[in-house]
């Protein structure tokens, strides 16, 4: 492979407030490099506050790619090639995700029991948030 690689990411993010409670969180990424490989991601993210400690984001995300000028599968390079690559990271790719987010935030429930030192030490022990991740599969 070539000793240098000029790698080129551009990306834009956007997020539109509806009320209190609702957020669209937008963000798309382009990637190129000298060895011709191309990418876009986009993502699509809707976090829903249902109370002050449960929260719901589902997520999408699309990713694409080309492959490099470099790639070919194992064993159909040639002596002739003067540079090539067989890994399967460097290939012509695609990609879809949609994943739910369930965030539970501890920091907003409230002890009434003991005094206010051993509520604050609680809180330094205790995980800020809990994420539970559902992926679906297509």
């Amino acid at each position: 492979m070539p000793d240098t690689r000029l790698k080129i990411p551009l990306e834009i993010r956007a997020s539109y407030f509806f009320g209190d409670n609702v957020i669209i969180r937008t963000y798309y990424r382009y990637y190129t490099d000298d060895w011709s490989l191309k990418a876009h991601t986009s993502d699509l993210e809707i976090p829903v506050k249902l109370t002050q400690a449960f929260s719901l984001s589902p997520f999408y995300r699309y990713y694409t790619q080309t492959g490099t000028k470099y790639f070919k599968p194992y064993g159909e390079h040639t002596p002739a090639d003067e540079y090539w690559t067989s890994s399967y990271g460097c290939v012509i790719f695609y990609d879809k995700i949609i994943l739910s987010l369930f965030l539970i935030n501890f920091n907003n429930f409230t002890s009434h029991e003991g005094n206010a030192r051993q509520h604050k030490k609680l809180e330094t022990v205790v995980s800020p948030h809990y994420t539970f991740f559902f992926r679906f599969f297509r």
